[in-house]
This record gives C-alpha cells, sequence and structure tokens, in this order.
C-alpha cells in the first residue's frame, strides 16, 4: 500500500450546481448521481487518475482520500497520534470504507479502503 490519494470528496451546499461548474471546467469529468446509505451523492469519473464525489454539506472543502489497507487500525493510529475521528469506518456501497479524521492542527483528510 502506497498510501497515495486514491479519491476526493467535495461538501458543497449545491452539488448539482458544482457538478454544472466542474463539467464546464473539466469537460473530460463525467458525473452520476447515486444514493449511497441513504446519502444523496454526485460520484465523478475523472477518466484518468482518482474519482470523487459530491455531497450536500457546509464544509464547501475537498477532502482528500489516501489510500490504506485497514481504516480502522489507521483511526486507531490517528487517535494515538493526538489526532480526532471524525466519522468513522464506514461503508460507501460496493466500492470499499472509508473513515475520516481531523489532524492536530483542524485540517480533515479521509481514509480509504478497498473493497
Amino acid at each position: 500500500m502506497n498510501n497515495g490519494i486514491v479519491r476526493g470528496r467535495l461538501e458543497a451546499k449545491d452539488p448539482k450546481g458544482m457538478q454544472s461548474f466542474y463539467g464546464d471546467v473539466f469537460p473530460n469529468w463525467s458525473f452520476r448521481s447515486g444514493t449511497i446509505n441513504g446519502i444523496d451523492y454526485v460520484l465523478i469519473n475523472t477518466g484518468n487518475g482518482p474519482g470523487g464525489e459530491m455531497v450536500k454539506g457546509d464544509r464547501k472543502e475537498w477532502i482528500p482520500f489516501v489510500a490504506v489497507r485497514d481504516v480502522t487500525s489507521t483511526l486507531n493510529q490517528v487517535k494515538k497520534s493526538g489526532g480526532t475521528v471524525v466519522e468513522n469506518r464506514t461503508q460507501f456501497g460496493d466500492f470499499g470504507f472509508y473513515g475520516l479524521f481531523q489532524d492536530p492542527e483542524g485540517a480533515i483528510m479521509g481514509l480509504w479502503e478497498e473493497a
């Protein structure tokens, strides 16, 4: 596992509006609406490299997701190292599992475990 950035999530007040914006800026991106775990997402396929999703939220920022072997053990290491768990290991449809954490200065990062 190289711990590379493998996907991104944009939390936005208007994900559909952001779909229009990013589709204009990056015309090779394609989008598909879906509901996973009862939450509406706009799934992003960049055609080359990591994809991601847009979801309704108040953060208005991109959250990078780093590939890990085990989300739970990595979140445990985050806690031991002085970080805070924002969201525990959660299944994301058939794609895999994710978790969110906050570093000691407040930045949020995601973890991604393949299904």
